[in-house]
């Protein structure tokens, strides 16, 4: 196509005259603004409008109440070692073992 593009010298031009209206549309003239400066100022404006947004947000007041900590909770947020260690009860989970099984068959299972 880049072959039969520069060889025929109308089709040269209508590449050039292509890309110059590109250019033009994108970046614009002096009096007009241009697809890219559009974007950009419509990017900012939305910027601003979800600044103000997120600022009424956050200047909104809580609906929640706030809960202080308990007293006995340290302000580090490490517990000493035997408050973690939780004295259970309830069913010892290990099988209850009568007798061991023997090792060697009977001889006399009638097979």
């Amino acid at each position: 196509m880049y072959q039969f593009l520069f060889r025929n010298k109308w089709a040269a031009l209508a590449f050039l005259i292509l890309m110059l209206v590109s250019v033009r549309a994108l970046v614009g003239r002096q009096d007009e603004d241009g697809v890219i400066s559009h974007t950009k100022t419509e990017l900012i404006a939305q910027r601003k409008q979800m600044q103000q947004q997120m600022g009424q947000l956050n200047a909104a007041p809580s609906k929640h109440a706030n809960i202080p900590p308990p007293p006995d909770a340290g302000g580090n947020g490490y517990v000493d070692d035997n408050d973690l260690i939780d004295d259970t009860k309830g069913f010892d989970p290990t099988p209850e073992i009568d007798a061991p099984m023997d090792p060697s068959p009977d001889q006399d299972d009638g097979y």
